[in-house]
């Protein structure tokens, strides 16, 4: 739950975090990590979560990637 706050409320400190979170998955679609682990998961290495959050914004069509998208379609 505490990642929910964290992007309802707009405090983006944990965002790329709180996404991975939502998005990371296993072959069958099985989420590798809860909502608890949120705040473990943004203190792991910066650069390896900005490479994983890039991949998770394009392949959720996320801010600028989907709006490109979008006028392709």
């Amino acid at each position: 739950m505490a990642s929910t706050a964290i992007i309802g409320k707009g405090n983006r400190s944990n965002f790329r975090a709180a996404l991975l979170v939502r998005c990371l998955c296993d072959e069958q679609g099985n989420r590798l990590f809860t909502e608890a682990d949120t705040e473990a998961l943004g203190a792991k290495s910066g650069a390896v979560l900005d490479r994983l959050f890039d991949v998770a914004f394009k392949a959720n069509a996320l801010g600028q990637y989907g709006i490109d998208a979008a006028k392709k379609n």
